[in-house]
């Protein structure tokens, strides 16, 4: 995987490329759909660096590419966003070629890979060889972030989702005085449970894999913190579908649908 270190060349690959940017942030989803053997994660010291991942390789989109992961018609080798990128490679072999190559590539331009924040994670492999940069050990890793979201070596999206409804906890509870505030209305008061504690809870979710039981997990989240917000107490009860009426709701099924719709919009 070359980098261009001419601008000019650089400018061709990218209009050879259609303009493509290789934002598949949501290909970060949990599932494994590319089943990777290998990927790596590494972090640039600058995010000036985005110059040459992002425009300095057509190979992300290359269909002759032979050690890229295939899903469709489409090969990636590479998932960048600004200055973090993930390499996806198929054998410690290729792994190895592509991280010595970006580290070179980065090296002639001035721009340092921090190792402490690059990582390895293996999937499916028996290789016991480390990945280095400068003589230096990448850490082999069970989990990472990326973008955000919790990838681990089992795939699926059960650990981002447990993350994602502890930091909406925490955020919500943080407002504990506006939910518990007197001079506010309940509908002001949904309304900023909406844009602080609901786009939390569901960031990156229009990647996960929803299974009926991170779907039962999500909802029973937000019906708690309503009920909480409206002062539904036991004994009062009050049926979901009412509860999600009163306060112009929908199910949290069709809230993640609906950002899955929106996200194919913007890769497509």
């Amino acid at each position: 995987m070359e980098r261009s270190d001419n601008l000019e060349d650089r400018k061709d690959q990218e209009n050879s490329c259609g303009n493509e940017d290789i934002q598949l942030s949501g290909s970060r989803n949990h599932q494994n759909p590319l089943n990777p053997s290998w990927t790596a994660k590494t972090r640039y010291g600058r995010d000036a660096v985005v110059l040459q991942s992002r425009r300095g390789n057509c190979s992300s989109h290359s269909e002759s590419c032979s050690d890229a992961i295939q899903r469709s018609t489409i090969q990636l080798d590479d998932l960048d966003f600004a200055d973090d990128l993930a390499l996806l490679s198929q054998s410690q072999q290729q792994m190895y070629e592509k991280t010595t190559s970006i580290a070179a590539a980065s090296a002639a331009v001035g721009f340092n890979i921090h190792k402490e924040k690059s990582k390895i994670l293996q999937y499916n492999t028996a290789s016991t060889n480390p990945i280095t940069i400068d003589g230096e050990d990448l850490e082999d890793v069970k989990t990472f972030t990326y973008l955000g979201s919790i990838i681990d070596e089992h795939g699926g999206s059960d650990a981002d989702v447990k993350a994602r409804i502890g930091k909406a906890r925490a955020a919500y509870l943080q407002l504990r005085n506006i939910w518990n505030s007197k001079q506010l209305s309940t509908n002001t008061k949904v309304r900023i449970f909406n844009t602080n504690v609901k786009t939390v809870l569901l960031y990156g979710a229009e990647t996960w894999r929803t299974t009926k039981a991170i779907i039962q997990k999500i909802q029973v989240f937000i019906n708690s913190c309503l009920r909480k917000i409206l002062r539904i107490h036991w004994p009062d009860t009050i049926s979901n579908n009412l509860l999600w009426e009163r306060k112009n709701q929908i199910p949290a099924e069709e809230e993640v649908r609906k950002k899955r719709w929106k996200w194919i919009g913007h890769t497509l």
